[in-house]
């Protein structure tokens, strides 16, 4: 074989690797190509944790209960944390922030704006226990009445 195509295969097998490496990493993480109903478990395919990946129990996605176009209700929150929420495209990831709260308990009512009937939301919880903070996962999606 000449030593020019024993690069090109060489070349060729790396990044068959690399392409097999990428493709093992849990959907959403990296962008949202993926289509949900392959990778998310649970009652709403929209959003939420990918399948097969539990979220720590002590810092679990916020969960949304209502939502309109001028206030979100979330619940799954501890007092002090951050909640934001934001309009979705429908993957389980947040695409704009439209409004954020702090929580004065296990819930919080966030208004929002420039939201719309039938468009999709998420949320998030931050919580700043330690000096860098944690985020959590996205929420599933709800559809804003």
């Amino acid at each position: 074989m000449k030593p020019q195509a024993l690069v090109v295969v060489t070349v060729i097998a790396i990044l068959l690797q690399l392409c097999q490496v990428f493709a093992q990493q849990a959907p959403h993480q990296v962008d949202a190509n993926t289509p949900c109903s392959s990778c998310h478990n649970g009652d709403n395919p929209r959003g939420g944790i990918p399948a097969g990946q539990a979220p720590e129990a002590s810092f679990a996605p916020p969960t949304i209960t209502s939502a309109t176009a001028t206030s979100v209700s979330v619940s799954g929150v501890l007092s002090g944390e951050l909640v934001d929420v934001y309009l979705s495209d429908g993957s389980g990831l947040g695409t704009t922030l439209i409004g954020s709260a702090m929580a004065g308990g296990a819930s919080v009512t966030v208004t929002v704006s420039g939201v719309n009937s039938g468009q999709w939301i998420t949320a998030r919880r931050t919580s700043f226990s330690n000096s860098i903070g944690n985020i959590s996962e996205f929420s599933p999606n709800v559809q804003v009445q």
